[in-house]
């Protein structure tokens, strides 16, 4: 090739642009700050990554250990409860697990909740949620007629337990049944005395 050959590859190159080393310097290390700035992220999504998976598992560790704790308490109480007969929780689910509720009442072969009375049901519901109450006491309780099914020697255990709590928690009943208002120490009620006009009144049983 002659040297007007080269002259015409260099005329097709166009204008020499000057400051095209300025020019990529500065891309390289802003394409090295983005680099390292990568690295980080990636290095922080690791390590969140695994600070989720021991929250997980720890999570894991503290429900199970809670959940056995809970458990034996509510064996004991449903044979308080119901004057023996078996009760029991059973984990239902491994990755996301459930707690199903198992009561076999005294002299009866039970296979499911739905076959239980509506008494019976209900002091499942109390044994459960007081068995929660004996292991981590709650400042207070709200209770809506849990009694209301329930007859004189049932409730008789149910203010029982309650009356062993009252130490550690705050049990606001609403009810109707007079064994439950009983054991109360303070009563606050609603009465009619003129049609259409009602008055709360409150009482201080000694």
């Amino acid at each position: 090739m002659c040297i007007r050959d080269r002259k015409v590859d260099l005329q097709r190159l166009g204008e020499v642009n000057l400051g095209a080393i300025e020019e990529y310097e500065r891309v390289k290390q802003r394409f090295e700050d983005l680099r390292l700035q990568k690295e980080d992220l990636e290095e922080s999504i690791r390590n969140v990554e695994k600070s989720l998976e021991e929250m997980k598992r720890r999570s894991r560790e503290v429900f199970m250990e809670t959940f056995e704790r809970v458990r034996e308490i509510f064996k004991g109480l449903v044979a308080r409860l119901f004057e023996g007969g078996r009760g029991d929780l059973i984990l239902d689910g491994r990755s996301d697990p459930g707690i199903r509720i198992f009561i076999e009442p005294r002299g009866k072969r039970l296979r499911s909740m739905e076959l239980l009375s509506r008494g019976e049901k209900c002091m499942a519901s109390i044994a459960f949620i007081l068995s929660l109450f004996f292991l981590k006491p709650a400042p207070f309780c709200i209770m809506d007629e849990v009694d209301s099914t329930l007859d004189e020697a049932n409730i008789e255990r149910f203010v029982g337990l309650l009356q062993e709590l009252k130490e550690k928690s705050q049990f606001i009943l609403i009810t109707h049944q007079r064994r439950t208002i009983e054991a109360a120490e303070y009563v606050y009620g609603v009465t009619m005395e003129m049609p259409g006009i009602s008055k709360v009144f409150s009482l201080r049983i000694q």
